[in-house]
């Protein structure tokens, strides 16, 4: 993972010479699915490749407005990414840090089992979202129709945790470390990402 972010940055350097540039970067959650890109901020990656990097946390189609405007230089999200350019927007994707997505079912002390949640609802940020697309996989790697569930739009990660949290859903597709907290809170989490498919749906691309 890291070796791919480096190997991004050294063309980058190179491109650039010694001199800083200033890059904006959006991302769409505080969760582990983007850790390479904090990882790398923090330890002073970026800037030894001679880049000043600003993360800017946006959820949504936001990053797509900004990036069509200037505001930022690179948004990270694969569905972000994908779905702004099946609509026509000049976006090329340069990256894939993840190979598979590292989200769980997380539901309430009502659900037992996924097949539970037929007729129930359950909370992801986008529908059509790589969170929507994961959450059918699970779904169906556990025997479980997900015809049957309602699936419920949040707009963010932060609202879906509250979401669940409040009880305006009963399950929700999280990732680390919010998938761990809502545990600790007593929640229960019956499914892992689907660890037998070789996921066609990377969760950190740079667009």
């Amino acid at each position: 993972m890291y070796l791919a972010l480096c190997t991004v940055l050294q063309t980058s350097a190179t491109a650039f010479g010694q001199d800083t540039r200033k890059v904006r970067m959006a991302y769409s959650a505080f969760s582990i699915s983007f850790l390479n890109i904090f990882v790398a901020h923090d330890a002073g990656l970026f800037k030894k490749h001679g880049l000043d990097v600003e993360l800017i946390q946006m959820a949504g189609p936001l990053p797509v407005a900004a990036l069509a405007g200037g505001e930022i230089d690179y948004l990270t999200g694969y569905t972000t990414g994908i779905v702004a350019t099946g609509q026509g927007a000049p976006l090329k994707g340069i990256m894939i840090s993840l190979r598979k997505p590292p989200f769980f079912l997380v539901t309430d002390q009502t659900i037992q089992r996924a097949s539970d949640l037929a007729g129930k609802r359950l909370g992801v940020d986008r529908i059509g979202s790589l969170q929507h697309l994961v959450a059918r996989l699970m779904l169906k790697q556990k025997a479980a129709d997900p015809e049957k569930v309602i699936f419920t739009q949040t707009g963010s990660v932060s609202n879906t945790v509250s979401s669940l949290a409040q009880g305006a859903v009963a399950a929700a597709i999280l990732s680390g470390p919010h998938n761990v907290i809502m545990a600790q809170k007593g929640f229960r989490q019956i499914a892992p990402g689907p660890m037998n498919y070789r996921c066609i749906f990377p969760p950190a691309v740079l667009w």
